[in-house]
């Protein structure tokens, strides 16, 4: 519910100030909102390092450096 209110100012002129019933609750309501969030990316990073996400994190960014398997070359007694 809000209320409009008549007041003055320091200075003595008047004004009109709305007041709302229930301030809080929007604070509460984000507060709770935030605290769901938080909880999901905690169980995300959990999970991400259950699963082995960050077992080995500078292998892969070399491998494209290591030489390759060599080919087996075929002889003539092969078919």
């Amino acid at each position: 519910m809000i209320q409009v209110i008549p007041a003055k100012n320091s200075a003595g002129i008047s004004c009109t100030r709305i007041q709302s019933g229930h301030p809080m609750k929007a604070i509460f309501l984000l507060i709770i909102l935030s605290l769901i969030l938080a909880v999901g990316f905690l169980a995300a990073f959990i999970w991400a390092v259950r699963s082995g996400q960050y077992d080995d994190d500078y292998t892969p960014s070399i491998r494209i450096l290591f030489d390759d398997k060599p080919a087996e070359e075929k002889t003539e007694n092969d078919n």
